[in-house]
């Protein structure tokens, strides 16, 4: 799964050697496994954008904090994976990023300097 589409593919960090993943930050590693969701939505909550919450967000949240056992997990998963942008510290400024999971999950910079 990942928030890599069509309509965001220019926004994706690619380097020389195409590879997105260059400028990324490994946020959660695979050895969590299923846990990984729940793990983001415990961790990185704080760093969701506003903007890229939609009418679901709260029910979704709730889904992953239950845990791979809740009935919407998958589902709730895909939609923040596919939607959600966050801001995260880099330093003293503040990158955004979009969700790449592909066994491990990474933060994707939406921009590379």
């Amino acid at each position: 799964m990942s928030a890599y589409s069509e309509e965001n593919a220019d926004l994706l960090p690619i380097d020389d050697d195409g590879n997105f993943l260059a400028h990324s930050m490994l946020m959660i590693d695979s050895h969590h496994g299923q846990y990984i969701p729940q793990l983001f939505a415990k961790t990185y909550a704080t760093f969701i954008d506003e903007d890229s919450k939609d009418t679901h967000f709260d029910e979704n949240m709730a889904s992953l904090l239950a845990g791979p056992d809740d009935e919407w997990y998958w589902d709730a998963w895909d939609s923040f994976l596919n939607q959600l942008r966050l801001t995260m510290p880099k330093g003293k400024d503040e990158v955004k990023i979009t969700l790449h999971h592909d066994e491990d999950l990474w933060g994707v910079p939406m921009t590379v300097e």
